[in-house]
């Protein structure tokens, strides 16, 4: 039986809510600091004041919380397939850009007054420079590669998850059981290619395999998953928990629609 991930949906909005969370705790913590009184009246020995040192601290946060976000995302979406997980690393690098340029407003009060004395204030300017360009660089091949995902047939992608035995959901991304009509997490309805079967052992070959991998069996091409009868797929089904309201198929829990009808329950 396979194990039907959570869609990218499931994966991403979580992590954006708790960034951003985490963002406005930040946005308000510097609010707090900006407006007390004590904080302009404490004197550092050093060539910038209190108030640069806490932003530049609590933009280092900020900083964090976009890399381990970026981090985590690319992650996460690549347990739900490998074009979410290319689409997580352009977030990641994205990640990467901005906080570069976060660092670059946060620590240039705290570094050009020490470098201005050294007559070396352009050496600041340039490291950031070239950080900037090494993420830019990062970025445009990220999405350079992710193009090669993208410009493959949906056929394709969906040929390669016939033949591990489940469907991917066009719209989110979701797996499901082979056999279902809708997709469901979202209602969607499935796309099922035609893949060549082996009529001994029935196992699915590439759709240019002539002859089974398994038994060496000469493979005849397969009616799609989504015509096939229920009892070809009853023994793949998981425990049904509800019927669903309109047409009474047995439902697993949790899912949304109905897989036959398409039907909200």
């Amino acid at each position: 039986m396979h194990e039907a991930p959570e869609s990218w949906q499931q994966q991403f909005w979580p992590l954006v809510i708790q960034t951003v969370v985490g963002l406005f705790i930040l946005l308000f913590s510097w609010a707090v600091v900006a407006f007390l009184p004590m904080v302009k009246e404490v004197y550092l020995p050093l060539e910038f004041t209190l108030e640069e040192l806490l932003t530049g601290v609590i933009l280092t946060v900020a900083i964090i919380l976009l890399l381990s976000f970026g981090g985590r995302l690319e992650r996460r979406l690549n347990l739900v397939g490998p074009g979410q997980g290319a689409a997580g690393r352009i977030v990641k690098f994205l990640m990467v850009l901005l906080s570069v340029m976060i660092a670059y407003v946060a620590y240039r009060p705290l570094a050009i007054p020490y470098l201005e004395g050294l007559d070396l204030d352009w050496v600041y300017g340039v490291t950031f420079l070239g950080v900037c360009l090494i993420a830019l660089a990062l970025l445009g091949w990220s999405v350079y590669a992710y193009t090669e995902y993208l410009a493959r047939a949906p056929r394709g992608r969906a040929v390669a998850a016939a033949a591990a035995g489940y469907v991917v959901c066009s719209r989110c991304g979701r797996r499901n059981e082979q056999g279902w009509k809708f997709c469901g997490a979202c209602g969607a309805e499935l796309f099922y290619p035609s893949l060549p079967v082996c009529p001994n052992c029935r196992t699915p070959g590439h759709p240019e395999s002539r002859f089974c991998s398994v038994c060496g069996t000469p493979l005849q091409p397969a009616a799609p998953a989504a015509e096939q009868g229920p009892a070809q797929t009853a023994a793949a089904a998981e425990p049904a928990v509800r019927a669903c309201s309109k047409c009474g198929t047995m439902l697993r829990d949790g899912a949304t629609f109905c897989t036959t009808c398409g039907t909200r329950n």
